[in-house]
């Protein structure tokens, strides 16, 4: 829009001075006779007619000369705006190429690391399928840790996650000594002695589908977990989760993008997101574990969670009970797509309105 005004603002200045040149030149060569004819001026005094001519003529051919001249550096200086504008232009868009080639490289890498991600022993659960496993797993981590101690029954629910999430990431091992001696008896040695009974056994299936709660959940997640339990994971999930972060990261610190295009770009991944997945990101980011996902301290002030909607498919039903989102997000405080009238965090809002 901006480039077309300016042309045509080019064009009236052009056709002005042109027409102003030509009138100048013409006007030239009657001069002569309207100055002689009408006696404008005195030419009683004057030398050899050409002279007169000549003098007569010279000033508004010059005059016409300097509009001319005006005019061809005027166009000049408009060309090379324009050729600098087009050249920034070019840049721009070579810089937006590598960035989209780099993106979608970016986002084949996630793919493919989620393919490589299984439970030994269990074929079934290679790729997606496997952060069904691991959330039923977390689960039955979770409720194990929480249903024995009434200490560790008595603690608040974010620290009994947290406990339950990093024995679950690590594995009962890393909470053991070299010579297999059991923690001592704070609340995670207390945890990881109950874990440590239950991974003897071999589990059928999860809490959730067992109604090992009195049928507080409903069946939602039947995953099969007849395989030892606790062993840990975070030789893969560090590697994922370090790679999705690094690629949410690249897109959200782009200088060259609009937010809307940045939600637009992120949408793309998150569409690669499993339910799932997503609320094993929230527990990751919720223990502590990845909180740099979303955090407003001096060093960083990433919102990626909430800015940019990393969570939004998230089902409140595959969450522990008692986890209020409300407390955990300001729901009144994020960023908003422009020319959106309602932009919801989580996409279980939209359905709440309709």
């Amino acid at each position: 829009m901006k480039n077309n005004q300016e042309k045509q603002s080019l064009d009236k200045i052009s056709k002005l001075v042109l027409m102003i040149a030509i009138v100048l030149i013409c006007f030239a060569f009657f001069a002569p006779y309207l100055f002689a004819h009408f006696l404008i001026l005195d030419f009683s005094h004057t030398g050899q007619i050409g002279d007169t001519i000549g003098g007569i003529m010279t000033p508004f051919i010059a005059l016409a000369g300097i509009g001319l001249t005006f005019l061809a550096f005027y166009m000049q200086f408009i060309a090379n705006r324009t050729l600098k504008e087009d050249l920034e232009e070019q840049k721009k868009q070579f810089t937006k190429t590598q960035f989209e080639n780099q993106y979608y490289e970016m986002l084949k890498i996630h793919n493919e690391n989620v393919k490589e991600l299984f439970i030994v022993g269990i074929p079934e659960s290679r790729g997606r399928k496997f952060f069904d496993f691991i959330l039923a797993e977390f689960e039955t981590c979770y409720f194990v840790v929480c249903g024995s101690e009434k200490k560790i029954e008595n603690l608040q629910m974010r620290a009994k996650i947290r406990i339950a999430y990093q024995i679950f990431f690590y594995g009962l091992n890393h909470f053991f000594d070299e010579n297999g001696t059991k923690p001592n008896s704070n609340n995670m040695g207390q945890a990881c002695r109950n874990l440590d009974a239950v991974s003897r056994k071999t589990l059928k299936a999860s809490y959730r589908s067992q109604k090992l709660l009195d049928g507080i959940f409903l069946p939602y997640l039947q995953v099969s977990l007849n395989y030892l339990l606790f062993q840990g994971y975070y030789v893969q999930l560090n590697h994922y989760y370090r790679h999705l972060f690094l690629t949410v990261k690249f897109v959200a610190n782009n200088t060259l993008l609009t937010y809307n295009e940045k939600r637009n770009y992120l949408r793309i991944l998150r569409a690669q997101l499993s339910n799932a997945e997503q609320v094993m990101l929230f527990y990751n980011w919720f223990t502590g574990l990845g909180k740099d996902w979303e955090c407003t301290d001096d060093v960083q002030n990433n919102k990626f969670l909430t800015d940019y909607r990393m969570i939004h498919n998230m089902p409140k039903i595959l969450l522990l009970p008692g986890i209020e989102l409300e407390k955990c997000f300001d729901f009144n405080s994020y960023a908003k797509e422009e020319g959106r009238v309602y932009d919801p965090l989580f996409e279980f809002e939209d359905y709440s309105k309709s």
